[in-house]
């Protein structure tokens, strides 16, 4: 039927069609949801390696200042303690002593000065050969007072008895040695490490038997490649043979090197340890 249309009659415009998006689970193989063009892919991240462990101090300055040394040409030094404040034998840290030198031989107010004391020579056990001389360091004196010829001092600091006729050489400010933490030693299932042997040949102020935190002379040093903060085995051959494990006694770092021999401080201890007994570089 046809219509005809005249000015003035209402015009209709129909709205646009609706048209509804297919559902995810209808979409094509080939097509990809907004969602899943913007998800980026993940990808798998390495854990962080974890940081390596910080050095520490392997000892404390009092271990090295009173841990004595093996002079292999030992000169005994004219300065010395020649009197005492107090009439005893022994002095400490506080007392005060006399000493024989002054001014005119560049003493001053403020000086410090290392007291020192030769026990005894020492021979390698092994070559019966004289290592050199033992030297304990007994402590430090400071002065107070200056003379001409002459000088007042105080004991700063002491490792054992200080007393008239101990020598003094000058301030020895060392580094402390600091490593990593290693692994407790296995007493019974250490072997051999083929490393170095020495002997341990002499102990701080004449102990007889030492043990954890003893400081030790042993017959090893710089010329067997030995560098503060290295390990040593200290061990005993068994009794029972060359064809028996031998018996650990304990571990310790060096603290102090010099030519020939080193100062180790003792820092695992399974029993004690006796001038003669071996030790090995780990």
């Amino acid at each position: 039927m046809k219509h005809w249309i005249y000015p003035g009659d209402p015009i209709v415009i129909p709205a646009p069609p609706t048209v509804v998006p297919p559902s995810v689970g209808n979409a094509p193989a080939s097509m990809t949801t907004i969602e899943e063009e913007e998800e980026a892919p993940k990808v798998a991240q390495a854990p962080a390696p974890p940081a390596p462990p910080k050095p520490t101090p392997l000892a404390d300055k009092e271990d090295l200042y009173c841990s004595g040394y093996i002079d292999a040409d030992y000169r005994q030094p004219e300065m010395r303690i020649a009197g005492t404040d107090e009439e005893k034998i022994c002095q400490g840290q506080g007392d005060v002593v006399y000493v024989n030198r002054g001014s005119r031989d560049g003493v001053s107010v403020g000086s410090e000065y290392d007291v020192i004391r030769p026990i005894s020579l020492v021979q390698d056990p092994e070559t019966d050969k004289p290592m050199g001389t033992l030297v304990d360091r007994r402590g430090r004196i400071r002065v107070i007072a200056v003379q001409a010829g002459s000088a007042t001092a105080e004991v700063s600091f002491s490792c054992v008895d200080i007393g008239k006729g101990d020598r003094l050489v000058p301030e020895w400010d060392p580094d402390v040695p600091a490593g990593s933490p290693v692994r407790p030693m296995d007493r019974y299932g250490t072997n051999p490490s083929g490393n170095a042997q020495g002997y341990v040949v002499a102990a701080p102020f004449n102990i007889l038997a030492m043990g954890l935190g003893n400081v030790i002379q042993v017959s090893l040093g710089a010329n067997a490649g030995l560098r503060p903060g290295d390990r040593i085995s200290i061990y005993r051959p068994n009794e029972a043979g060359p064809d028996y494990a031998r018996k650990l006694l304990g571990t310790g770092f060096v603290v102090t090197v010099r030519p020939a021999s080193s100062a180790v401080k003792i820092t695992e201890s399974a029993r004690e340890v006796y001038v003669g007994d071996r030790v090995e570089i780990q």
